[in-house]
């Protein structure tokens, strides 16, 4: 596809490339109302089988994506489909990914990491907690983060998002390594406990400016915190909510946590002055993060 390509039957001018979201091409475009993201999606040359697969998921998926509201989550406009290809329009946000924001800028402080965890918690939240059935994002990785001019943060990219427990197979499982969790190669039907891995490997990243490995990852963080003064004053606080980060990037889903709620916990903690100056030893944290394993 082309600049100054047009579709939806001319309502859409293509305008530039933006980047390779999961099996598509996203594209800037300028529509009825303004700036558009479209995501692409090419079908010609796939066999009767894939598309078939393809078009199912796509139609069912579509339908449900564009009654999701939450700001930290663009808005489907539209889907629709012209000669071999699939269009998901979406809401566009100017600002940077997460992965241009760390090579621009470097790593982030400990207090704008955990700002990032925050705000992705809250998205995430709503797509687990607050959908029926639950939705699971399914690839969130820093290229699908936007930190916006207002210093605010965007997930971006819906064509994954996905009904819990749904099952992708073949091309269309989509893994990102070091962002998606280990089981997720074998085609693993879709779970909480993914988001909950990719969120820590995505904050883990912006303080590291690394992809992420637990061992590697937890070396350089606290190499960081002994040379910071700032982080000195907060170090207890701190280091609660590091613990469970680790804990959300173990490899075996067994050990991992089900559910969001231990980084939440883990947060208000860190957030909250009175909170975090109840210390709690690292037994006492760990043991919390398996008390809720109803998933």
């Amino acid at each position: 596809m082309k600049s100054r390509e047009r579709i939806g039957g001319g309502r859409y001018r293509l305008l530039s490339t933006l980047g390779l979201g999961g099996f598509g091409e996203v594209f800037l475009a300028e529509g009825p109302q303004g700036l558009v993201a479209v995501k692409a999606v090419e079908t010609a040359g796939w066999s009767p089988r894939e598309y078939q697969v393809f078009n199912a998921l796509m139609v069912n998926e579509a339908s449900f994506l564009s009654t999701l509201s939450h700001p930290a989550l663009p808005k489907l406009r539209e889907f629709f489909a012209e000669t071999t290809r699939y269009f998901l329009v979406m809401d566009w946000v100017s600002g940077q990914t997460l992965e241009e924001a760390v090579l621009c800028h470097g790593k982030f402080s400990f207090e704008e990491a955990f700002k990032l965890l925050e705000e992705l918690l809250s998205a995430l939240e709503y797509l687990h907690d607050q959908c029926l059935p639950p939705v699971v994002f399914g690839d969130l990785k820093p290229a699908n983060v936007l930190r916006t001019r207002e210093g605010r943060y965007r997930l971006v990219d819906l064509g994954l998002v996905t009904r819990e427990g749904s099952r992708l197979t073949g091309d269309f499982a989509v893994y990102s390594p070091p962002y998606s969790a280990p089981e997720r190669a074998t085609g693993q039907s879709s779970a909480k406990r993914h988001d909950v891995y990719s969120l820590a490997a995505t904050v883990l990243y912006v303080l590291t400016a690394r992809p992420p490995k637990l061992q590697e990852s937890e070396a350089i963080i606290r190499s960081r915190m002994s040379r910071e003064e700032g982080v000195e004053r907060q170090r207890h606080r701190t280091e609660q909510l590091l613990m469970v980060l680790f804990a959300c990037l173990e490899e075996d889903p067994v050990a991992r946590p089900m559910t969001l709620r231990p980084l939440r916990a883990a947060w208000r903690r860190w957030s909250n002055f009175e909170l975090s100056e109840q210390r709690s030893g690292p037994d006492e944290i760990l043991r919390g993060l398996y008390e809720d394993r109803d998933g």
